[in-house]
């Protein structure tokens, strides 16, 4: 029987390829992890692709050129580009989820004095990125293999800026929505300190109004850049204090910031396009807690 692949997952994360795209592209690895069944994909002009293939909706997790793992290829992490708008010179930087990489090497690229460290909970993963997407450590930036709940509850470390990339439209890890959590992960900014969340639309999260009202209960200012179409990914920043920032002027860092760094796209048009004004949540809104039953 020919396999299903629903429309759902051209609006994924990405340019996401259709399953017969995906069928032409050579394969590369084929594994199934302790966390995930992983395969890589290569097009023809050296595109590579991250796929979690546990399901008939295989989520694309990363697409990159190796040879330039800094360069943002999918939606989704153009608009989590504008995360630097907020927070412009991040010393302490904690990721939470790697895919192959593309985050984190476009941080050692554009941010080298910048200290990044990477949690991600299947060590499977990592070796991929390493071995197919140029993904490199070195003394300003580390993958630790772990759970991220578990790391931002016991590390002792304050951080600029906390991205939390561990949300896939069809696999929201309770652990890592809640407000208990939320509430560690503000522990752990340093003095004007913010969190970025890349997290699946309301099109196809039935946690949307949930997650961002449990987020809004957490911090006081909460601030969204929509990924650039076809996706459905949302950016959210997340204030422990209030910034009072307008688009305006986030258009006019992301204008500079963009000929600073010399960005293949154009971050200006992401935030112009994509910002949008934190939703209006009703208050009776269900606040996640860990008490809650899956």
């Amino acid at each position: 029987m020919r396999r299903r692949c629903p429309t759902l997952i051209v609006l994924l994360l990405l340019t996401a390829p259709s399953c017969a795209q995906l069928s032409d592209r050579e394969l590369l690895y084929d594994q199934k992890s302790e966390f995930n069944h992983i395969q890589v994909r290569r097009a023809q002009d050296g595109l590579v692709t991250l796929i979690f293939a546990d399901s008939l909706n295989p989520a694309t997790q990363t697409a990159l050129y190796p040879d330039r793992p800094h360069e943002l290829i999918l939606p989704y992490a153009k608009a989590m580009a504008a995360t630097f708008l907020y927070q412009p010179q991040p010393k302490r930087v904690l990721i939470v989820g790697l895919g192959g990489g593309a985050l984190p090497s476009f941080l050692r690229k554009h941010y080298p004095d910048t200290q990044v460290t990477v949690v991600e909970l299947d060590p499977k993963v990592i070796e991929v990125a390493r071995k197919f997407f140029g993904f490199k450590e070195d003394d300003k930036l580390k993958a630790v293999a772990g759970d991220g709940r578990k790391f931002i509850e016991t590390t002792d470390q304050t951080y600029d800026l906390i991205i939390l990339d561990a949300y896939g439209p069809e696999s929201i890890p309770r652990a890592l929505a809640t407000r208990e959590f939320l509430e560690a992960v503000k522990r752990r900014l340093a003095d004007g300190g913010i969190v970025s969340s890349n997290i699946p639309g309301p099109i196809n999260n039935d946690l949307y109004d949930e997650m961002i009202r449990t987020y809004q209960v957490v911090f006081p200012e909460l601030h969204v850049v929509k990924a650039p179409e076809p996706s459905i990914q949302q950016t959210v920043v997340s204030f422990p204090v209030k910034s009072n920032l307008k688009k305006e002027e986030l258009v006019r860092r992301a204008e500079e910031l963009g000929q600073r760094l010399k960005l293949k796209f154009d971050l200006a048009d992401v935030v112009r396009k994509g910002y949008r004004t934190a939703p209006s949540i009703p208050s009776s809104t269900r606040v996640l807690r860990d008490s809650d039953k899956q």
